[in-house]
């Protein structure tokens, strides 16, 4: 076989296989899950075995505006998110000068671990344009409700314990309804998804307060 020949073949089933591809429709709904990497990778737990966050959910894709070649719309989402927050070697006021063990500072040293377990709702406002014939790319920007736990826990350092239960509003408000921004970008081709997200939340008691941004790795699959 020549290599026209060879070339020919090749270009006529490349063709065919990128028609197959674009005559797909449009993606409407779908999953999408994944894993909070900021926090994982970049903040130390100390004395805790770090967990990752985890998120996922399903989401619908509503039309606004449809252009040449891009499309407004508005995607609204129901999923749910565990966030894990960690503080490392820490100096909490509150020590308890009464103990035995008290060793003269008037602060306690420990690490801190903090569990949001919540189901969100979310709508974004989105603007999808093609990348090319088989491939687009998404930026979305938009407000979250949710309603869920959350809980503290923390290891002593140091011989000093507190004279009062850390973190008491944080630890007994166990219902919690946060609240916050979504953005991210979502890279879409064929019917596979790839998302990263930046989540913004209102996480804290009404005196207590920790990071409250986050950012997520999805993968996800469009119907």
């Amino acid at each position: 076989m020549k290599i026209t020949e060879l070339l020919f073949i090749c270009i006529v089933l490349l063709l065919k296989f990128n028609s197959e591809i674009n005559a797909q429709s449009d993606i409407v709904s779908g999953l999408k899950t994944g894993f909070e990497i900021k926090e994982f990778l970049f903040t130390e737990s100390g004395t805790y075995r770090k967990e990752v966050g985890i998120s996922f959910g399903y989401f619908r894709k509503f039309k606004l505006n449809q252009y040449p070649k891009s499309t407004f719309l508005l995607n609204v989402e129901l999923g749910f998110n565990s966030i894990i927050k960690y503080k490392a070697n820490q100096k909490e006021p509150g020590a308890d000068q009464q103990s035995p063990d008290w060793n003269g500072s008037n602060y306690v040293l420990v690490d801190e671990k903090f569990y949001f377990g919540v189901l969100e709702l979310t709508a974004t406002p989105a603007f999808n344009f093609d990348l090319c014939n088989h491939c687009s790319m998404e930026i979305y920007f938009g407000p979250f409700i949710g309603f869920g736990s959350k809980s503290a826990d923390y290891k002593y350092l140091d011989s000093n314990v507190f004279s009062y239960p850390f973190a008491y509003d944080f630890g007994t408000e166990w219902i919690h309804m946060p609240y916050g921004l979504n953005s991210g970008i979502s890279f879409l081709y064929h019917r596979f998804i790839i998302d990263l997200r930046y989540k913004y939340s209102e996480l804290h008691s009404e005196d207590y307060k920790i990071d409250q941004n986050d950012v997520f790795l999805l993968v996800g699959i469009g119907f």
